[in-house]
């Protein structure tokens, strides 16, 4: 089992990617995925920005809809199969909690590539920076 938070959340489901044994094929993935991380990936700034905005609303200062696109081809491009349990977290914008989650080697076939996509979104987003991520 493997658990990360915030920006640890993409490294963690990146374990959930790889079986045990292959710890060198998932270092190497995670290295290239970092050495050629790209803002784009992540967020886009908006067209129109209100500097109070995302303090009163759930606009966020940037669009991070390109780290759910980013994050769901990743799960995709190993058919969305997890090999290893992933935990993470996230805070409920609303009530405050902490809200855990868990990627399920055993429940590849009820945990869907979006699903598992907005909750590593959801840990690694940064509060007023991006927009919170509605978890279905």
């Amino acid at each position: 089992m493997v658990s990360g938070v915030s920006v640890g959340a993409i490294n963690s489901a990146s374990f959930a990617l790889f079986a045990k044994g292959d710890e060198r094929k998932l270092g190497e993935y995670i290295i290239d995925l970092w050495e050629n991380m790209k803002n784009e990936f992540v967020w886009k700034f908006r067209n129109n920005v209100d500097p109070v905005g995302p303090l009163f609303n759930d606009a966020g200062f940037v669009d991070d809809s390109p780290m759910f696109d980013f994050l769901y081809g990743k799960f995709t491009d190993f058919a969305n199969i997890a090999r290893r349990t992933v935990i993470t977290t996230a805070n409920d914008v609303i009530t405050g909690n902490q809200m855990t989650y868990v990627i399920r080697e055993e429940a590849n076939h009820i945990q869907s590539a979006e699903w598992r996509s907005s909750v590593v979104k959801g840990s690694a987003s940064v509060p007023f920076v991006f927009p919170p991520t509605s978890m279905k």
